[in-house]
């Protein structure tokens, strides 16, 4: 709790999730909330300089405070292996940001939609694979993860590569906090050395357990828990 910031200026952020037939959630993100306006204080940055693991993405930036923050929790974990879960929402990024964001990662998570739009903006090959491989190079990035819904996962690592296909007999609830599972269970298992097929498959069970049931943190499975 001690990490836990107030803002006594600003509302609680929130977040409208609309499903389509399918289960599908869109979002709406209200602007000028309290995670817009995120100060580190030293206790939070030498926290920030034991952990193992440090996920971040594009919408938590859209803010400068909230930017800036987050650059200086980076640079205080230099030893921590560093999760670019991309998150692309509304029209809260730019080419600038992203370029940034994956030039401080060493790992990019990012879906099919989100893949289409760097596709476009930075002239990556229309081919999956070669795109995500072109990635992993340009930005020296120790993996790429690419999660494509029903049409499975694919992951690819400098000389190697993952490519699961989509669970046909499994059933969607709602997709809300699925990419989020994707991307915890797969820095576990990546903290765990896990070989590339084995991280693909944890994350994508766990993922899709999340699917399965309403909300965003049905509880897990004894099977799926580390």
């Amino acid at each position: 709790m001690g990490h836990i910031a107030l803002d006594p200026d600003h509302p609680t952020g929130t977040v409208q999730a609309v499903l389509d037939a399918q289960g599908v959630a869109s979002y709406t993100f209200p602007d000028n909330v309290a995670w817009d306006f995120l100060t580190p204080d030293k206790a939070d940055l030498a926290l920030a300089g034991q952990v193992d693991a440090l996920c971040f993405g594009t919408l938590a930036q859209r803010a400068p405070a909230s930017r800036q923050t987050l650059r200086a929790l980076l640079h205080a974990a230099p030893n921590a292996l560093k999760i670019y879960d991309i998150n692309l929402r509304q029209n809260f990024f730019d080419s600038g940001l992203i370029r940034a964001s994956l030039g401080l990662a060493d790992i990019l998570k990012l879906n099919d939609d989100e893949l289409v739009i760097l596709t476009d903006m930075f002239c990556l090959p229309k081919d999956e694979h070669s795109a995500l491989d072109q990635l992993v190079r340009r930005y020296d990035l120790k993996l790429a993860a690419l999660t494509r819904g029903g049409k499975g996962s694919l992951l690819l690592a400098p000389g190697a590569t993952s490519d699961l296909p989509g669970q046909s007999a499994a059933t969607v609830v709602d997709t809300i906090g699925a990419g989020d599972a994707f991307a915890a269970a797969m820095t576990l298992a990546y903290l765990d050395g896990d070989s590339l097929d084995e991280i693909n498959r944890y994350a994508s069970q766990v993922a899709g357990v999340v699917c399965g049931r309403p909300g965003a943190m049905p509880e897990m499975p004894e099977t799926l828990r580390r």
